[in-house]
């Protein structure tokens, strides 16, 4: 379908399960019952791998650790002075590669 009618818009993939689309991701919480969260994410990279880290108004790049992203995160929208971004993060060789798959 994107081939030949282009991606003009969202695809939403209602009341498909990831495993449908040949996507592997953590579950919301583990046998424990210990929720999936940005600190957990940290704890299987790595809390200080490097991460570039964009100011969406000045499209400037700065460098955090992952244990830094994790707090800026977990700061309140209200609280936040800048609005950030990350558009990657390379985890192929952590112990997260376990849990998540690409979409085939």
């Amino acid at each position: 379908y994107v081939a030949k009618h282009g991606f003009r818009r969202p695809v939403l993939f209602a009341n498909t399960r990831p495993s449908q689309l040949g996507l592997r991701v953590p579950p919301p919480r583990d046998k424990e019952g210990v929720p999936f969260t940005y600190t957990t994410v940290a704890e299987l990279v790595g809390p200080f791998r490097p991460i570039q880290v964009i100011d969406t108004a000045t499209q400037l790049t700065t460098e955090y650790t992952l244990k830094e992203w994790v707090e800026y995160l977990e700061t309140p929208a209200k609280d936040r002075t800048r609005v950030l971004n990350v558009i990657t993060l390379e985890f192929s060789q952590t112990p997260l590669r376990t849990l998540v798959t690409e979409p085939k």
